[in-house]
């Protein structure tokens, strides 16, 4: 997994709440972790992630 390394501050609340969203689903998360090095079709991330 990719580490950040300098952060942007996220000031409005909506985009808060919708990042967090996402990055509290687990099959969200999988997903990103699964495509961080390189790009995947859709398949392929259902193959590794056993993400129907």
């Amino acid at each position: 997994m990719q580490a950040l390394i300098s952060g942007r501050k996220i000031e409005d609340d909506s985009r808060k709440d919708a990042i967090l969203e996402v990055v509290s689903d687990k099959y969200c998360r999988a997903i990103l972790e699964n495509t961080m090095e390189k790009p995947k079709s859709a398949i392929e991330i259902s193959a590794e992630t056993k993400i129907p």
